[in-house]
């Protein structure tokens, strides 16, 4: 079969639950991975001039949770509405000035699966699959090969694109310009260092504790909470932990709880234990639904999860009836998951030897925080262009700072007031803003010109 005709085969003719027909095409289907890897895709073409326009690349984190989140619940161009049956239209959805590929990865993931039951991967496995994906959407799509091409996403994604940028460097038949990362997990140093600090300044834990921590864990040289040899300071460190979990929507301090609290979760960071049942039909040793389906803690997924796994709705996005339910996360992909690279900031000075690249913060997310990501960036040591300094967007009272942002040679740090780890989702329009601007290299106050 023609590479043409599994394109049209993939093509979405019609989703359940919009209120009108879209006004650009999407596709959904499967990508190759290595193997018999079989990783579910999701295609928005853009809105404006899909031929010249950007194509971007956008992964969701976990390890173990699915990009189609991403889509229908940050900045794809629709998001499912309470009842679980209908859509509505998202303003501020990226696909107003880029085309936008949203990727199930790795397989056990979402709708991504195998034929043979192997779900067990590591970070480098991971990037050797989404870009072998990339060649195979590339065979199905050969017309977007030379539009430029960005890498985005968020959280784990902080690992799974820069593996995946280090092996772009010398594939010169994909035209890669840079690649986004927010919320990013950089540094297991930085980051677990930072968060102390991060719950002290927001008021999660008070002096008494503080102070316990500054004696046990601190010298004239600094503080360690990472991998720290002092058994006191363990000790106390592990109370901030306990704070954080307990009751506290963590990826976003500032929002109630919603759905199952992170007081019910057991979490090696974000996913309890999760049964692996095979089921009949399914694909031999597929993680699929626990009797109570794993969720996110304090984030509501109930909605999409319904929509996605409607039989109508599986029809219309080309899924095989031999794939299990759709969910949010996999708790046995993450439970299982080898995570190889545990400082992927190492790779950056490789990186941006040729591409740009912006790291951007919700600056209310204690998971992955902002403090850790700039510790992160600013340890490359490179030449600063731009003294950080606010950037604005406008609403109806003028321009507002929409956060802050420090520019360096090849990368930049940007701050987005207000909002948590899923920042396309707590502050739509200015992650849209910083997104567009960084795209198009321009600075980031810089209102769009695609509204």
């Amino acid at each position: 079969m023609s590479q043409a005709s599994t394109r049209n085969q993939d093509l979405i003719k019609v989703l359940p639950g919009l209120p009108y027909s879209p006004p650009f095409q999407q596709h959904s289907g499967y990508l190759q991975g290595l193997a018999s890897n079989q990783l579910h895709y999701w295609f928005v073409e853009s809105q404006h001039n899909p031929k010249t326009d950007p194509l971007l690349l956008w992964l969701n984190g976990g390890p173990g949770c699915s990009s189609i989140d991403g889509l229908l619940t940050e900045n794809g161009p629709f998001a499912v509405n309470d009842d679980g049956k209908t859509l509505y239209y998202r303003n501020t959805t990226w696909n107003k000035f880029a085309n936008v590929l949203y990727l199930e990865s790795p397989a056990g993931v979402g709708f991504s699966y195998n034929h043979v039951g192997k779900y067990h991967w590591n970070d480098d496995v991971v990037a050797q699959n989404n870009h072998a994906a990339l060649h195979s959407f590339f065979k199905k799509f050969p017309s977007f090969t030379k539009n430029p091409f960005f890498i985005t996403g968020e959280s784990y994604a902080g690992v799974y694109i820069p593996t995946l940028v280090a092996r772009l460097l010398n594939d010169s038949s994909i035209a890669l310009q840079g690649f986004a990362i927010g919320n990013a997990v950089l540094s297991a140093k930085f980051n677990t260092d930072s968060s102390v600090y991060f719950a002290y300044y927001h008021g999660i834990i008070g002096d008494d504790l503080w102070a316990q921590l500054q004696l046990y864990c601190c010298t004239i040289d600094g503080c360690q909470f990472y991998q720290t040899k002092s058994q006191q300071c363990k000790k106390y460190s592990m109370q901030v932990r306990q704070m954080v979990s307990n009751h506290l929507n963590d990826y976003y301090i500032y929002g109630d709880c919603q759905g199952v609290s992170a007081k019910q979760f057991r979490i090696q960071h974000i996913l309890d234990d999760w049964d692996q049942v095979t089921g009949t039909g399914h694909p031999k040793g597929h993680p699929t639904a626990h009797p109570t389906p794993p969720v996110l803690p304090c984030i509501d997924s109930k909605a999409e999860t319904i929509y996605l796994n409607r039989h109508d709705v599986r029809q219309a996005l080309h899924i095989p009836h031999y794939v299990p339910p759709w969910r949010v996360c996999s708790a046995a992909i993450n439970k299982d998951y080898n995570r190889n690279v545990r400082s992927p900031i190492d790779l950056f000075p490789k990186l941006l030897k040729k591409f740009r690249a912006l790291i951007y913060n919700g600056d209310v997310d204690i998971v992955c925080n902002f403090l850790g990501d700039e510790m992160a960036v600013s340890s490359l040591d490179r030449r600063v262009i731009e003294e950080r300094r606010p950037w604005f967007y406008n609403d109806t009272l003028g321009p507002q700072v929409g956060g802050y942002v420090v520019r360096y040679d090849k990368i930049d740090f940007l701050t987005i007031r207000g909002a948590g780890h899923m920042a396309p989702a707590i502050k739509p329009w200015q992650t849209y803003q910083a997104i567009y601007n960084f795209v198009f290299n321009r600075t980031y106050s810089d209102l769009p010109n695609i509204v």
